[in-house]
């Protein structure tokens, strides 16, 4: 018992010179999250990120794009982010003397989302007056948040008559020229209309891209 007691005071002095440890400090952590595609920033688009701070008060000191491969323009926690090339990109957060760097893919707009049409519902069936009340062929961008277009550099135009059989039209532009004009113009009841070999040029885009045709009955 003798011997036990003289431990339990080494143990006590030994203890003496022992520190209290010292606070961990908190966690800080970045979530940057966008508001338009979970996953991708859009070249040429202006893409929307809500950016969050976890675990500290401070506000961030910098937001901004690695290597100078793009722009960031933020305002009460939302950011506005342009980019210019595609490719993995890290958004820099620095707040309160730590930096994050959070991952994104930049991508071209995708095929899937223009959809070359007359009109935004995209309308595959036309009486004779309404076909010809259009001026021309457009490709709005869908399903992405944005009211955006891309802009249509040519087109071919085929006829299909019952009546005058086949017939076509090369087009410059989205609006019609004087032979794709006069080709819309003789829409009679069953005839079909398909655009063919459209060429687009999208937001971001380097050179114009190939959309899917797009057929048009006359009813």
């Amino acid at each position: 018992m003798k011997n036990f007691n003289v431990l339990i005071i080494l143990v006590v002095l030994a203890c003496l010179g022992c520190s209290a440890p010292k606070q961990l400090r908190q966690e800080i952590l970045v979530e940057a999250k966008p508001l338009n595609d979970r996953h991708r920033l859009i070249i040429g688009m202006s893409n929307y990120i809500d950016v969050k701070v976890y675990g500290s008060n401070e506000k961030p000191s910098s937001i901004e794009l690695e290597e100078g491969r793009g722009t960031v323009n933020c305002k009460n926690g939302t950011c506005v982010v342009h980019v210019k090339e595609r490719g993995l990109i890290h958004l820099i957060v620095e707040v309160a003397g730590t930096r994050h760097r959070i991952p994104f893919q930049a991508v071209p707009i995708p095929k899937q989302n223009i959809i070359p049409g007359l009109n935004l519902t995209n309308k595959n069936v036309f009486s004779p007056g309404a076909f010809k009340a259009y001026a021309g062929l457009k490709a709005p961008i869908v399903n992405m948040d944005i009211d955006a277009y891309c802009k249509v550099i040519s087109f071919a135009l085929h006829r299909f008559s019952e009546k005058d059989g086949f017939s076509q039209a090369q087009n410059k532009g989205g609006k019609y020229e004087e032979q794709a004009r006069a080709l819309v113009m003789k829409a009679e009841v069953g005839d079909w209309y398909i655009y063919r070999d459209i060429k687009c040029q999208c937001p971001g885009d380097e050179t114009p891209r190939t959309l899917n045709e797009l057929s048009i009955e006359i009813k």
